[in-house]
């Protein structure tokens, strides 16, 4: 949910940004409604098939823009821009648009003001900083079911995540069908 209350949908399909309003209104934020790459003013921007969804304490929306392999961020005037991500998958850890992920889906904000993501197709859980640095949380980057330290563990597919309370990352890691938890600082 934003500051106003109103429920923010990643409309996959439909290659847009939803609102739904506490009494059932919806309306598009941002996304023509087919599928590009394009930053720019709300429904002049383009997505292609935008997974994930979370809001930041200052009301920016930030969006896994899955098949664009980028995070992209909506300002509460509604301007898009990307935030990470070159825009064609790979895997590299770096500075804002240097870096590269393949297939984000599941995005959150932890009590810092850092995102969490889960990078599907990487096998990866991964972090961008407040000034916008790209780093691997956990993950080999190999599909497979391993308990471990951070990049010593494996993942499969991770689909959606969520930081609780306490800072731990909840991960539905998609293929090995389970959630797992783990501590980060």
């Amino acid at each position: 949910m934003n500051g106003d209350g109103n429920l923010v949908v990643a409309d996959s399909c439909n290659h847009c940004i939803r609102l739904v309003t506490p009494q059932g209104q919806v309306s598009t934020l941002a996304g023509t409604g087919k599928k590009g790459y394009k930053d720019g003013n709300g429904t002049d921007a383009q997505f292609n098939e935008p997974f994930g969804v979370a809001v930041e304490t200052n009301g920016n929306i930030l969006v896994s823009d899955k098949l664009n392999h980028c995070i992209r961020k909506i300002t509460p005037q509604g301007q898009v821009s990307t935030m990470a991500g070159s825009g064609k998958k790979g895997y590299q850890d770096g500075e804002g648009t240097d870096a590269q992920f393949n297939e984000p889906c599941g995005v959150a904000v932890d009590e810092a003001g850092r995102v969490v993501l889960a990078d599907r197709a990487n096998h990866r859980i991964r972090l961008i900083t407040s000034q916008g640095q790209v780093s691997t949380l956990a993950g080999t980057g190999k599909g497979g079911l391993l308990e471990g330290e951070g990049t010593e563990a494996q993942f499969n597919r991770p689909t959606g995540l969520a930081v609780d309370r306490d800072g731990n990352v909840i991960v539905a890691d998609t293929d090995n069908h389970c959630i797992r938890c783990m501590a980060y600082v």
